[in-house]
């Protein structure tokens, strides 16, 4: 009997400790057009002296994440403002900065294996 409470102990802590292991954002791709998550706020500072340019530091944030220190490294124009597209479209390529994805029920890579906490994505050059 001793052996059996043992076992299911053993297993037990197994689970435990392996479905803890497994506990992150759920994979894949999100977008704020589609509803995916808040866009929330964005902001450039300008380190350049001028809008889009190099060098200029990229914060963004809602309730469910916070993009920061990622430094502008290129723009490349898409798409003018015409008829068809009433605003600009960029092309921008940042190298460096931090994501944090909240884990709480307003997002989509919400985990309910893990309590209400933050995963923290330090990025290198993207």
């Amino acid at each position: 009997m001793k052996k059996f409470r043992l076992t299911i102990c053993v297993l037990a802590l197994t689970l435990f400790f392996c479905a803890s292991v497994y506990a992150q954002p759920l994979p894949g791709s999100y977008d704020s057009h589609n509803g995916d998550f808040n866009a929330g706020t964005w902001s450039e500072t300008l380190i350049s002296g001028a809008e889009g340019a190099a060098g200029n530091l990229i914060a963004s944030g809602a309730t469910e994440y916070l993009f920061e220190g990622a430094v502008l490294y290129s723009v490349t124009p898409l798409g003018f403002f015409s008829g068809v597209t009433p605003y600009y479209e960029y092309s921008t390529l940042y190298k460096g900065g931090r994501l944090t994805l909240s884990n709480n029920s307003s997002a989509d890579w919400y985990n309910s294996e893990d309590m209400e906490d933050a995963y923290l994505i330090n990025l290198g050059d993207t």
